[in-house]
């Protein structure tokens, strides 16, 4: 069991020996979760493709899924707490600002953002939201291909039935070439 775990530790070490870059044309496929920070600390998830444009700055476009708790006035006055489903696509242009050169790469950006929520009140409702969002994501890059993600994200909508939310993530990248 020993010799295995000392195995493992090499390979993994090993594969840290070929961080990447960010090259311009390279496509990678991002998966993240965390929570919505200034909402009950309720989930957001997000599944998104990224198009480097070269070694200081990428594309990112994304499915998002977030909820939100809220409250909510019924017919005869009476508060009730209530959860809102945002289902939305999102497109942001990221810099970097700080790199090691090869695994650590600390970047801000900016973005628009379009979906649907839904909700309950006295009925089931939804409505179309719109909005701006900015962004902030750290990539540190374990192997050649595989990169670890740490998050946050600000998001403007004027819109919904919460103007602001901020998500928090961790997630993994996995660049396609």
């Amino acid at each position: 069991m020993k010799n295995i775990f000392i195995l493992f530790t090499i390979l993994i070490a090993s594969m840290s020996v070929y961080g990447q870059r960010h090259y311009d044309g390279v496509g990678a496929i991002s998966f993240s979760g965390g929570f919505n920070v200034n909402r009950g600390n309720t989930p957001y998830g997000q599944i998104s493709f990224n198009k480097y444009l070269g070694r200081s700055s990428y594309y990112k476009i994304g499915l998002n899924y977030m909820q939100a708790d809220f409250a909510a006035i019924d017919s005869v006055g009476t508060r009730l707490e209530r959860r809102s489903h945002d289902y939305f696509l999102d497109l942001s242009h990221l810099w970097t600002l700080f790199t090691d050169g090869n695994y650590v790469f600390f970047n801000l950006g900016f973005g628009g953002f379009t979906g649907i929520q839904t909700y309950k009140d006295a009925k089931n409702r939804f409505r179309y939201f719109a909005g701006a969002k900015a962004e902030m994501e750290t990539e540190i890059f374990i192997s050649r291909r595989i990169g670890l993600l740490v998050g946050a994200q600000q998001y403007w909508n004027p819109m919904s039935i919460h103007r602001w939310n901020t998500t928090a993530y961790a997630g993994l990248r996995i660049l396609l070439y």
